[in-house]
Order: structure tokens, then C-alpha cells, then sequence
């Protein structure tokens, strides 16, 4: 067939600057149009899931000692306060990778192309962050990348395909930005903890009552390899 329509399932995996890592879900559609027995172009639409791993489950909620000016309309006046820090649960993107297809053998084909993603949401295990659109956080929206991939035919109408991303685009770039500006926006604080070159502590609901911050990170790139298992109809 010149043109097939399918579906894929499979993993995607990733690693983090913290070394960390994921091992999540994806699924999507594709077609593919042949021109003749060697080459052909593919473009697919899938949905992608990025999960921590269980190992570090604990670091995505913690609490630590901070001071807070209780009156920063008088003399500063700090009292003893703890503050709830929440990190990244799953991160959630689709992609659209368009990709070069060239056949090797009857059953190894290899494929060289484009990738456009979105990011649809950063999840935490906190409501208010989770409730904040995901540029108030400092993230952006759109990736683009480059991809390449490795596909055996295990029969006419099923393939396993292994493929490896590369995001040009840092989506976390303006984080910092965001956190210098929720810095200004309410009451004086002093937490006990230093932010690194990999994340920063971004102030979400400060008050008497409750102190929750995100723990944003400050480099977020759409990397990672994928296994696919695709049905052709």
C-alpha cells in the first residue's frame, strides 16, 4: 500500500539533571505515504506522559523551615513558619514528529526527522500550583526538535519501532523570571534553602496561614527515547 494509516502504543523514558528519571506511557496515530520500495515520509500524532520515578516520590512533597515578616507594613518583625515545597508530579506534552523514512532490508527500516511538541500541563500534588496556567510558571509551550529512529517489521502489519528525541528548546527558560516576580508580590520570607543552577523555589500562596512554593526547574528539555509497538491497517 502506497499509504497506511496505524496506531502505536509503547514507553518513553527520560532523565533529568537531579538524576532522576522517567519511564512512562505514550500512544498515538500515524500515517505514511511510500513513494517507492525505499523511501517514504511518516507523520504522527502522539500523546506523551513524563512521571519522577517512585525512588524520589517523597521529593515531590516536603516540608521546610522558613521566617516570614508577619508585618511588612511595619519594622520587620520575622516569625518561625514551615512551608510546604511541591515538585513535579507528570509532565504532559503532544507531539507531532514528521520523519524521513528510508528501507534497509524487508524488515529494518530507519527514519530521520522533525519534532513539534506541546506542552499541555505540569502536574504537582498540590491544587493551587496545578490550577496556575503553565506560563504564569514559567514555562512555555511550543518545542521543536530532531529525532531519529530504528523500525523492524515483525510482520505485514505490526513494527517495533526505537527512537531517540532531541528538544532544541529549554521550556523551563523563563521560571526564574517568574520567580523574581511572585518574589515581589508578597510578604518578605526567608526560607533555609538555597536554590541550585537546576531549580528554583517559586513563592505560590504566602500568608499567615499557609506557605506553599513550587520547586520549578530551571532547564527543561523535550529529550528522551521512545519504543513503539505499531498496528498498520
Amino acid at each position: 500500500k502506497k499509504i497506511k494509516f496505524g496506531v502505536s502504543v509503547g514507553v518513553n523514558t527520560k532523565i533529568y539533571a537531579d538524576n532522576n528519571y522517567s519511564i512512562a506511557p505514550t500512544a498515538g496515530i500515524f500515517i505514511r505515504r511510500a513513494f517507492n520500495g525505499k523511501y517514504a515520509i511518516q507523520a504522527d500524532l502522539q500523546y506523551k506522559m513524563l512521571l519522577k520515578n517512585k525512588q524520589n516520590e517523597l521529593e515531590q512533597q516536603r516540608v521546610m523551615p522558613m521566617q516570614l515578616d508577619v508585618d511588612p507594613s511595619a519594622e520587620i518583625l520575622m516569625e518561625n513558619k514551615t512551608a510546604e515545597i511541591y515538585g513535579i508530579k507528570s509532565i504532559h506534552m503532544i507531539e507531532l514528529p514528521i520523519s524521513f523514512v528510508y528501507r534497509l532490508h524487508k524488515r529494518h527500516n530507519v527514519a530521520l526527522g522533525i519534532n513539534t511538541a506541546m506542552l499541555m500541563g505540569v502536574k504537582t500534588e498540590n491544587r493551587n500550583i496545578n490550577n496556575l496556567p503553565k506560563a504564569e510558571l514559567g514555562f512555555s509551550s511550543i518545542d521543536l526538535g530532531a529525532l531519529a529512529a530504528y523500525e523492524f517489521n515483525i510482520s505485514k502489519n505490526i513494527s517495533l519501532s526505537v527512537s531517540y528525541n532531541v528538544g532544541f528548546l529549554n521550556l523551563a527558560k523563563n521560571t526564574k523570571v517568574r520567580q523574581l516576580e511572585m518574589n515581589e508580590s508578597i510578604p518578605s520570607y526567608r526560607i533555609n534553602n538555597s536554590d541550585t543552577e537546576e531549580a528554583c523555589l517559586m513563592p505560590v500562596h504566602i500568608n499567615n496561614q499557609e506557605q506553599i512554593f513550587f520547586e520549578a526547574p530551571t532547564n527543561l528539555y523535550n529529550t528522551d527515547a521512545k519504543i513503539l509497538l505499531r498496528y498498520n491497517f
